[in-house]
């Protein structure tokens, strides 16, 4: 039975965690308790916490994107900084990041930014992968040198559970679609109950917690997506891989394409 500090217990992957954990482990998570009563060096030292897993993300909100993927990662990491010297026992930190922040996403999204100091400018990336990525480098940068408080980074990709609406997105992209995707094209996803068993045996330490960044994720057919309307796209044009990855590149870095340049890179370029 291990002693477990989950912070997000209200999201998607934190409240499977909680569900999946809390019957085997002791399990505290900030439903009843603040963050800062949690991260601190008194209660990790009386509680015995021997894992931290920060489920916290935002990624429907971008006035928000900052201060949870990127502010509370910061605090967090600092925090665990100052305690690790009074550390007698091997702790470890849970990060949930995105695979978002990995290539292609960042080569062909992001073009080599030019700034001129003296006016204001608007700069175009995807803001939530941007946090993503920042976060994961402040957590690294505070934590890389730490004694007895480790950390990994979990990857995963479009998170998907029961209730799920991803998938019913995807069909009706697929549908609406002028082109048609080939058949033995995949796309990344991750389940939720995927994410617990990886961290269940991290717990169990039947995978060591001595890898930094882990991908999480499987790769789906589409042929088992659209069998239920292959009548619809069976007439349309297929759009192959080669001419797909030069459509990518050509589509604009704005508002209203970055969902589709997203989708298109998820099932031509991973």
């Amino acid at each position: 039975m291990k002693n477990i500090i989950i912070l997000g217990h209200k999201g998607i992957i934190g409240k499977r965690l909680f569900e999946d954990l809390s019957p085997l482990h002791n399990v505290f998570s900030d439903e009843k308790r603040s963050i800062k009563r949690l991260i601190n060096k008194e209660f990790i030292l009386e509680k015995n916490i021997e894992f931290i897993i920060n489920c916290i993300g935002i990624k429907d909100k971008k006035e928000l994107f900052f201060i949870s993927n990127y502010v509370l990662p910061g605090y967090l990491s600092k925090k665990l900084s100052k305690i690790d010297p009074y550390m007698k026992k091997k702790l470890l930190y849970i990060h949930i990041s995105s695979i978002g922040v990995n290539i292609p996403f960042e080569k062909l999204n992001l073009k080599d930014l030019k700034i001129d100091i003296n006016r204001k400018q608007k700069i175009n990336y995807n803001q939530y992968e941007f946090s993503k990525a920042a976060g994961d480098y402040i957590v690294k940068n505070n934590m890389t040198d730490l004694k007895k408080i480790k950390y990994i980074l979990i990857k995963p990709s479009n998170i998907i559970d029961n209730q799920s609406i991803f998938i019913l997105k995807l069909k009706i992209f697929l549908l609406i679609f002028p082109f048609r995707i080939p058949k033995d094209r995949t796309i990344p996803m991750t389940k939720t109950s995927d994410i617990s068993e990886y961290i269940s045996l991290l717990l169990d330490k039947k995978i060591t917690g001595s890898k930094k960044s882990k991908n999480l994720y499987s790769k789906y057919h589409l042929r088992e997506i659209t069998k239920e309307f292959n009548l619809f796209t069976v007439a349309k044009p297929v759009l192959s891989v080669k001419f797909a990855r030069y459509l990518i590149k050509k589509i604009p870095n704005k508002t209203f394409f970055i969902s589709l340049k997203r989708l298109l890179i998820l099932i031509y370029c991973l």
